[in-house]
């Protein structure tokens, strides 16, 4: 048999472990539409954590109340905000190094709808193709719909601005369609998609 030989431990012997917490700050501020009226029932959501945050917290945190007021509690640098409206694009707040030492304020982008009618130059509607685009400025603003029976779309929420608008076409449908389009008030457009000729096919 063999004998293990376990060495007896002295209390110098013992490293104390010492857990650095670290302390987070609060951030507060109000959140408003595009015209500046406050915003009641905004559901604020945490999206990320900072370098040195142990937890990832999801889900609703908080609602806005008729003051519009939210509140980011135990914040650090780093930590993404989501904050969520029906009928709006989300917005998202990132902390950083002065989120904390005063209120800040949110505001909404205005809000506009874009409608249209894709067909051939017949009038043909063209159904069941998907319609979408970019924000030029920021791509992370996208936007996806597909056409109705008779060829129509809604995209009833987008941000202003110039949009890449393209449409994927069916099998039998000419080249892809794309333009750019300046979109600043409620707008509607008809996007003509012809089939390709002999030559073309």
């Amino acid at each position: 048999w063999i004998q293990k030989m376990v060495p007896l431990l002295k209390p110098e012997d013992f490293v104390p472990i010492v857990l650095q917490v670290v302390q987070g700050f609060s951030v507060t501020g109000t959140v408003t539409d595009y015209d500046g009226n406050l915003m009641e029932g905004v559901a604020v959501t945490r999206e990320g954590k900072g370098n040195d945050h142990v937890e990832s917290i999801y889900g609703i945190e908080s609602k806005t109340g008729a003051d519009g007021v939210f509140n980011f509690p135990n914040c650090l640098k780093g930590d993404v905000y989501n904050l969520v409206k029906v009928g709006y694009p989300i917005l998202r707040v990132a902390i950083d190094d002065t989120s904390g030492k005063m209120p800040i304020k949110v505001a909404f982008p205005k809000i506009i709808k874009l409608k249209g009618k894709v067909m051939k130059s017949d009038h043909t509607p063209l159904a069941r193709v998907i319609m979408g685009g970019f924000l030029k400025s920021d791509s992370a603003h996208k936007l996806m719909e597909v056409t109705k029976a008779d060829g129509t779309f809604i995209v009833p929420t987008i941000t202003p601005g110039e949009w890449v608008v393209f449409i994927r076409m069916p099998p039998g449908v000419k080249r892809p369609w794309q333009q750019v389009i300046l979109i600043e008030e409620d707008k509607e457009i008809n996007i003509i998609c012809d089939e390709p000729v002999d030559n073309e096919r």
